[in-house]
């Protein structure tokens, strides 16, 4: 797959949106723009703590993860990230998210809520 045209000051003009959900089912969207997207998840992931109740992650969605999606390539691939924030064990057919990747990298696969 090639490399998203969405990244640098596009990504960061555009931002990311984060969905998140608590135990009782209600739904709260965090969105973000003019920081990179890395700023910005620690950013809302200080705020998913700060809000009352058990919150997990739902999905989150910028420019790059859009375009992996059109692009179809859902398949596991492996990196320098500790695969607990990842994926369950198993075979290369099952679907990756983006989701528990980019939460592991701020330290945060806690708060992925999974599939």
């Amino acid at each position: 797959m090639p490399n998203s045209p969405y990244n640098g000051y596009i990504a960061k003009a555009d931002g990311i949106t984060v969905s998140v959900e608590r135990d009782d089912g209600k739904v709260y969207t965090f969105i973000r723009s003019k920081m990179s997207t890395v700023e910005a998840l620690r950013e809302i992931c200080t705020e998913i703590d700060w809000l009352p109740g058990n919150w997990r992650v739902t999905c989150i969605s910028s420019p790059s993860t859009i375009y992996r999606d059109l692009q179809g390539d859902r398949r596991q691939r492996k990196t320098g990230v500790n695969k607990t924030f990842l994926f369950s064990e198993g075979s290369l057919s099952e679907v990756a998210f983006v989701e528990p990747l980019m939460l592991g990298r701020v330290g945060r696969g806690d708060l992925w809520h999974g599939p």
